[in-house]
């Protein structure tokens, strides 16, 4: 779910971006493109830059993340200087998603 803030600042998402139903991403926030948001997922006042993977129920709050980096599932983010780069497999699986949302999105359409 996407929220504004009591300030009125809204996530800034970018292209190709995956973020679960269940993930929180709250008031000033942006995301680059190509990112993975995982179920449960809090990103607040933080900036992920493009081919970001948040693991499911990872906690990212007032910070920024270099491009390309892991957050491992249930992970809360300080620094971003201890986390991994993104691996090959992890890119892969970002782009299978993005595939897949693609294909549900044009046989939803064209059920309609």
């Amino acid at each position: 779910m996407l929220f504004s803030n009591p300030f009125g600042d809204f996530p800034v998402i970018g292209k190709n971006t995956y973020i679960h139903p269940s993930a929180q991403i709250i008031g000033k926030v942006e995301i680059g493109e190509n990112c993975f948001i995982g179920f449960g997922a809090v990103v607040f006042k933080a900036v992920l830059n493009e081919w970001t993977f948040v693991g499911q129920r990872a906690i990212v709050q007032e910070v920024e993340i270099e491009k390309e980096k892991f957050i491992p599932e249930g992970f809360v983010v300080a620094k971003d200087s201890t986390l991994k780069k993104l691996t090959e497999s992890q890119r892969e699986f970002i782009n299978k998603v993005h595939q897949m949302n693609r294909v549900l999105a044009e046989k939803y359409l064209r059920t309609k």
